[in-house]
């Protein structure tokens, strides 16, 4: 068995970083789907600045790349009850950012390299990419902001058979119908 193993480094416009999946995706797609170097079926090995071997996978019969990829723990929560915003220094840049209210976060914390952000479903459906405040995002201090909400439009099947997605229409790219949560990254830098 041949070992399909390549460097990978990933920049934002103004540094490099040891972790990101958007790049690594989009990394094993391109040699997966657009070179000659890896063959169907087989493992990519990415050795990065993080320090582990990440593995990518190709599945041809659903055109989809798996990823093995690291558990980050959150390091650090914040407050997000009631009269947080005088308590919490942070929190008032997230809402800016995202032009939502304290009651709209229903968790708030930071891995070693992005802040999460989960926040009610009706608050991600009505966000819009043009409306985030990138200022805000930065005030944060941490490279990112990831912002998630559970995917109420999924619907599973009472006999335990099937998940789809309900409401007309999908969700957006095929790989996200079947989500439980949806998520969108965003990074100033």
């Amino acid at each position: 068995m041949l070992l399909y193993l390549f460097l990978l480094l990933r920049f934002t416009p103004t540094q490099e970083v040891e972790l990101c999946g958007h790049a690594t995706l989009a990394s094993a797609h391109i040699l997966f789907r657009h070179t000659h170097a890896v063959p169907d079926s087989s493992t990519v090995h990415f050795h990065t600045r993080f320090g582990e071997t990440l593995q990518t996978r190709y599945d041809r019969d659903t055109e989809t790349v798996q990823m093995d990829f690291p558990a980050l723990p959150i390091l650090q929560t914040h407050t997000i009850a009631g009269d947080a915003t005088d308590k919490d220094p942070l929190l008032p840049h997230l809402l800016t950012a995202l032009h939502i209210h304290v009651e709209d976060v229903l968790f708030f914390g930071k891995s070693l390299y992005d802040f999460l952000v989960e926040i009610t479903p009706q608050s991600f459906s009505g966000m819009a990419s043009a409306s985030i405040d990138f200022t805000s995002v930065s005030a944060l201090g941490g490279r990112g902001l990831i912002v998630t909400a559970a995917n109420t439009r999924l619907e599973v099947g009472g006999d335990g058979g099937g998940v789809g997605v309900g409401g007309g229409g999908a969700v957006g790219a095929r790989d996200m119908e079947e989500a439980h949560f949806l998520s969108r990254c965003f990074y100033p830098r």
